[in-house]
């Protein structure tokens, strides 16, 4: 193991507090605050991240090294957070943590602002606040217990993300992409991927782009896609309605929702094996779409509490 060292500065030296403060990495309630950065060369091709309080940010650049830059806040000086940055073969591993125990409020927090090659792999935590990452090639994995994270211009064999309460949102391309949300939303932008799995407790999903096989699932929510291209799609929703509007036609589609409407718009000049059912709503399936029970492109369309209406997109 090797610890790395750095040029540490307060605000001002390297990187001035009103400009990390213009990138939001400020913590609340911080009446201290200390700003450090430092460059990390070698053979590092992955970070591991473990943060606390604070906001995370990673951008990707065609220039080669890592460059870190920390703003640490704190409220009291005993809860001063203590950074630690180290190599393990060629992963760096960034972690925090507060010392000490004050009665009452006291605010402890590291917000981190990183520039590393588009390639590099990431395993970004965040205990309670957002991650967002922009601009990056290798793969990904985000986790926050609270917080929200977002990913842009991504292009990936693989990303992750997943947070107990926090919306997500991720626009790119992404060979297995898996994004699961307790309690949040989940908005999902022009996405291009071979397997999509989006999954919320309570929060909406919302989607457009392409995939090979794209499931949605939500306890409590709506479900919407709009001009989605896929050959695969399932989505299931316990409560909320499902809006699905395809592109291309697809294979197999199945919606789903316990209560709540169903309306489905796929492309017309194909013929469909179409088998709608509801409990308590009215079916309305336009006529001129053409139906066979033969029919390769299968839909299967059912609601417990609401009406199903299937179109020509």
């Amino acid at each position: 193991m090797k610890t790395l060292t750095g040029t540490a500065a307060l605000a001002g030296a390297m990187v001035s507090a009103a400009a990390l403060t213009g990138c939001g990495l400020d913590v609340d309630g911080a009446k201290h605050h200390e700003d450090r950065s430092y460059t990390v060369n070698g053979a590092v091709t992955a970070i591991d991240l473990d943060s606390g309080d604070g906001k995370v940010e990673v951008v990707g650049s065609d220039s080669p090294g890592i460059t870190v830059t920390e703003r640490l806040s704190w409220s009291s000086e005993h809860r001063k957070p203590k950074p630690e940055h180290v190599t393990q073969g060629d992963t760096l591993k960034l972690r925090t943590r507060c010392e000490g125990n004050v009665i009452g409020f006291s605010s402890c927090g590291l917000s981190y602002r990183i520039q590393v090659p588009r390639a590099m792999a990431l395993n970004l935590h965040n205990d309670d606040g957002p991650i967002e990452v922009s601009g990056l090639r290798g793969t990904l994995r985000l986790t926050t217990d609270t917080g929200s994270i977002t990913a842009a211009d991504v292009q990936t064999a693989s990303l992750v993300a997943k947070t107990g309460d926090g919306p997500i949102k991720v626009s790119g391309k992404a060979a297995k992409a898996e994004f699961s949300a307790d309690t949040g939303s989940i908005s999902i932008d022009d996405i291009e991927s071979t397997s999509l799995v989006a999954k919320t407790g309570d929060g909406p999903i919302k989607v457009s782009g392409q995939a090979v096989s794209a499931k949605f699932n939500t306890d409590t929510g709506s479900i919407s896609a709009d001009e989605l291209r896929a050959e695969k799609v399932d989505a299931r929703t316990g409560d909320g309605p499902v809006r699905l509007r395809l592109a291309t036609a697809p294979t197999t589609v199945e919606a789903r929702t316990d209560t709540g409407s169903v309306e489905l718009a796929v492309p017309a000049g194909e013929t469909y094996n179409i088998s709608a059912t509801t409990d308590t709503g009215g079916k309305d399936i336009d006529p001129s779409l053409r139906t066979a029970s033969t029919a390769k492109h299968r839909i299967t369309v059912s609601t417990g509490d609401g009406p199903v209406r299937i179109r020509p997109a």
